[in-house]
């Protein structure tokens, strides 16, 4: 059976689930699931059916609703409401053009009646695509409906004349941008485009106002499937990202009028935006600034309804990647579970970033990823000064200071470490007040302007998190002492010696203390070194470098250069890391190790080339190494120091 026949077959079975008295949610349920699975949208015939189910609205009915049609006169004569309602439906044809505006006027104002709520713009948007449903379901039907699809996904965006819930959702967006694509995020915030502007009508209209009808009701669908208002918040993300490369190539003179008019890719049809005359905008009203530029033609286009968006999924999927803490804290806001003030704005305005809560990272690193399979692995960057890091710190943490930020090298191999595995970068502050906040705030610019994705940070860093350890009995589980490093340094000492006595090695000189920290590790036959004997080591430079290599082809020559590598100079050897294809997450691929010693000759060539030959082996052949380093001239200084000193 194909994907239409499996379609086809689902749809059939909805339909006598629909049918049955009384309705069985959850076959509803489990059959929309399927139905989304194979083509993300209902069918049309059922679309209705579905939606009154899943927002439980099938078996209710509206007893005083003629009664309430009777009274909502006194309301339909609302300024904003009627200015609203004759620029509604334009492309559709007299006399259905009056009669669905009169439609549109008497359910929102019956709806305002009932629930005692002033009439904001946005909601005649709402409404205006359950009109045009088809066929058109009765009125008291779409009554019920939109009264429930606006409490369950507006309800915090109507019922707050002071705005605080858009200016909370601005700042959540921008924060939630600039977690998952600082890029962008920067880019459009060095044109002064900020989420007021572009966001505004997706929040208040629910993309009614940029996508045709068949479309627009697909995400819907989906919308209404998962019935959690955090969802939409994160199809805008997944849109705004979506439409990365058409933004950042975009001519920067008309970069704002994109933003505002964002296209959906799966909408193959023109835009049609004309400007309202003047005197229809309202004087102060945030919503109409930004909508009156738009109009009901848009609804009118048609696209093609066999494209289907996958927009939803992708918001979907950025929401799993997002740290838990952070999204209860959007759905509380959008459910209207916490109070909005303008201090709770204020935090919201000063951070930098997002910020897990301790407990997040607690229960993370109890569990590990194995546990967490839709969160992303977590690199701890401990900013706190090194003697008191080295006093007790969590296991899988790394000490980030002043130093560490100077060399941007090491800035460079935390970057690329966090692209490769995908790591979720939180960064603990300190709280001594002796500086250690200032290296954070440094560390959390530098990553972003970097592009790091996946960046956070949480205030009070490990003292709150060694709090909950210690609460819980696991300090032995998650931190780790001074003391305990030192006697796993002199364990590892004596395995060394124990290993080289078995080899008949014995004889041979005895590591120094900085071999011992350069960790290697066979993992899966390959030899690996730990990041930590570089990344936390000033006596250890590395500089990025590509390997030429020398092929045949048609019996010629041929010279080439492979992937990004390391040469990473320690006390005693020369290092040649891979450390985009790490073998475990913390250590990169060793691809070659020479001791200072057995480098016969070393010299420049070209721009910025280093040629190395290594002295003969048993078989007295010399092997030739050409590197291309982008720094070269310090890397050849480091290099004649390291050989001068042997």
């Amino acid at each position: 059976m194909d994907v239409e026949q499996k379609y086809d077959a689902l749809c059939a079975h909805m339909k006598e689930v629909l049918d049955a008295k009384p309705v069985d949610y959850d076959e509803v349920k489990s059959t929309a699931g399927n139905i989304l699975a194979l083509h993300r949208s209902f069918p049309k015939d059922l679309r209705f059916q579905i939606w009154e189910v899943l927002l439980d609205v099938a078996e209710r009915t509206e007893p005083d609703f003629e009664l309430m049609i009777k009274s909502q006169a006194r309301f339909s004569n609302d300024h904003d409401l009627k200015l609203d309602a004759l620029r509604s439906f334009n492309n559709i044809e007299e006399p259905r053009k009056a009669e669905l505006r009169q439609q549109l006027t008497t359910i929102i104002s019956t709806y305002c009646i009932k629930y005692d709520v002033a009439y904001w713009q946005g909601m005649h948007d709402v409404l205006a695509v359950l009109l045009l449903m088809e066929p058109q379901p009765p009125l008291e039907r779409v009554f019920l409906l939109y009264s429930v699809f606006l409490k369950t996904f507006s309800r915090s965006i109507f019922d707050n004349s002071e705005c605080m819930f858009l200016y909370h959702s601005f700042e959540m967006i921008r924060l939630l941008l600039q977690y998952h694509d600082p890029q962008l995020a920067m880019y459009l915030q060095g044109f002064n485009i900020a989420p007021p502007m572009y966001s505004l009508s997706w929040i208040v209209t629910f993309f009614a106002h940029d996508v045709c009808q068949p479309l627009l009701l697909s995400i819907w669908d989906q919308y209404i499937f998962y019935r959690n208002p955090v969802i939409h918040i994160f199809t805008m993300l997944a849109h705004l990202i979506t439409n990365k490369a058409r933004i950042l190539s975009y001519p920067s003179s008309d970069l704002m009028e994109l933003m505002t008019h964002l296209p959906f890719d799966n909408d193959n049809t023109s835009y049609v935006f004309q400007g309202h005359a003047d005197d229809t905008a309202r004087e102060g009203d945030p919503i109409d600034a930004v909508c009156q530029s738009l109009n009901e033609e848009l609804r009118g286009r048609t696209c093609d309804e066999r494209i289907i968006t996958g927009l939803v999924h992708d918001g979907v999927q950025l929401m799993q990647r997002t740290p838990a803490g952070f999204v209860h804290r959007l759905n509380d806001l959008l459910n209207d579970h916490v109070t909005m003030s303008s201090e709770s704005l204020n935090a919201y305005l000063q951070s930098a970033c997002l910020m897990p809560s301790p407990l997040e990272i607690y229960t993370f690193l109890l569990s590990g990823a194995e546990h967490n399979t839709h969160c992303l692995h977590y690199l701890l960057l401990d900013t706190r000064a090194p003697a008191e890091y080295r006093k007790a710190h969590l296991r899988q943490s790394r000490n980030v200071t002043e130093h560490t930020l100077l060399n941007l090298e090491r800035i460079d191999i935390l970057v690329r470490k966090s692209r490769t595995h995908e790591c979720h970068i939180v960064v603990l502050d300190g709280t001594d007040g002796r500086g250690e906040d200032r290296v954070c705030d440094q560390l959390v610019e530098l990553l972003l302007k970097k592009g790091c994705r996946y960046v956070s940070r949480v205030v009070g860093g490990f003292g709150r998190v060694a709090k909950l350890a210690q609460m819980e009995g696991k300090e032995k589980e998650l931190i780790a002492t001074e003391e305990e490093e030192k006697e796993a340094e002199r364990r590892k000492g004596a395995v060394q010696v124990t290993q080289a006595a078995q080899t008949g090695q014995v004889g041979q000189a005895p590591q120094t203390g900085e071999e011992r920290r350069e960790i290697i590790k066979t993992v899966g036959g390959k030899k690996c070194l730990l990041y930590d004997a570089w990344i936390s080591n000033p006596l250890v430079r590395h500089f990025v470098c590509k390997k030429v290599v020398k092929t045949k082809k048609e019996g010629s020559d041929v010279f080439s250069t492979t992937a990004e590598k390391e040469i990473v100079l320690t006390q005693a050897f020369l290092f040649v890391i891979d450390i985009l294809h790490c073998a475990v997450e913390g250590y990169a691929t060793i691809e070659n190790r020479y001791s200072y010693d057995s480098i016969e000759s070393l010299k420049e060539t070209g721009k910025d080339y280093i040629y190395i030959v290594i002295k003969p082996n048993a078989e007295g052949q010399r092997k030739k190494l050409l590197f291309y380093v982008s720094n070269r001239d310090e890397c050849m200084a480091e290099l004649r120091k390291r050989l001068q000193k042997e």
